[in-house]
């Protein structure tokens, strides 16, 4: 019997008794107690397990805070260690965690890579919403187009210090595995659709599919040149991201329900983990 019902217990059975006397009450109440259980002993222990479950819940909250420090930390070793162990226990170092990085990431470098990833995608929703405020503070309406090609412009941007350093070919290597692809795929979704969410995209038919498996493959076809680009400020990228949106402006939209949409991005991931290793 659990602290609440043993309580509720107590409770109904001081109300049978309450219009006895004073002292048959007492009486009734020393032997109708749950073995052990007193209702101080109710109020006690649920309050300690309360203490309990708040403890843990600021134990994981603080985990979670300790392994995001960590993290943040350790993406200025990529540019040197890749995306690695080395570099998560070079950053627990930097903060003064030295023997935690076993337990708290047992993916090792891919749990590095993929923090990346998540905290660049933020940065540039926040950046999207900055603009969209921007729109509606001066009244003006939101060149979609240009909107669109800046965001993912953005993003690559995100990746220029690993793509400088030769790290982000070992990155789209790793988040191409067999067992990486299934989170890889619904990154790239998410940022897809942020994107088209904050353009103001309105589309409930087969065009949502078309937008979004488009500006995909401008996103993972932009990487792929991207890591091959040795222009001045990577203007050969640029002017490459300009041409895919020029030729996707006259592509015809979808007109049969793609029956395999992950499918279909997990095909462009590897496509490109292909090429990035081919040209190595």
């Amino acid at each position: 019997m659990n602290i609440q019902i043993q309580c509720l217990y107590q409770l109904s059975k001081y109300k049978m008794q309450s219009t006895k006397s004073t002292r048959s009450t007492y009486n009734s109440l020393r032997f109708i107690d749950p073995p052990g259980k007193s209702f101080s002993d109710c109020a006690s222990e649920e309050k300690k397990e309360k203490k309990v479950g708040f403890k843990k819940y600021e134990d994981s909250d603080e985990e979670e805070n300790i392994k995001k420090k960590i993290l943040n930390a350790s993406l200025v070793h990529v540019t040197r260690h890749g995306w690695t162990r080395l570099a998560l226990a070079s950053g627990a170092e930097d903060i003064g965690y030295i023997s935690v990085v076993s337990g708290l990431f047992p993916r090792e470098g891919d749990d590095l890579l993929y923090h990346h990833i998540r905290e660049s995608n933020k940065r540039v929703n926040h950046w999207m919403e900055k603009e969209v405020e921007k729109s509606k503070v001066s009244k003006t309406k939101l060149p979609i187009s240009d909107f669109v090609k800046k965001a993912v412009r953005y993003r690559l941007t995100l990746n220029q210090l690993y793509i400088e350093n030769g790290k982000w070919s070992e990155a789209l290597t790793l988040m191409a595995k067999p067992e990486n692809v299934s989170e890889s795929v619904q990154l790239l979704q998410e940022l897809v659709d942020d994107i088209w969410h904050r353009a103001g995209d309105t589309s409930a038919d087969l065009n949502w599919y078309s937008k979004r498996i488009l500006l995909a493959g401008i996103v993972t076809s932009s990487e792929a040149f991207m890591i091959q680009d040795t222009s001045n400020n990577f203007q050969n990228t640029w002017r490459f991201l300009d041409r895919r949106f020029e030729d996707i402006a006259g592509t015809p939209q979808i007109t049969e329900l793609p029956k395999d949409l992950s499918g279909i991005l997990s095909g462009m991931m590897s496509t490109v983990r292909i090429f990035t290793e081919s040209q190595k």
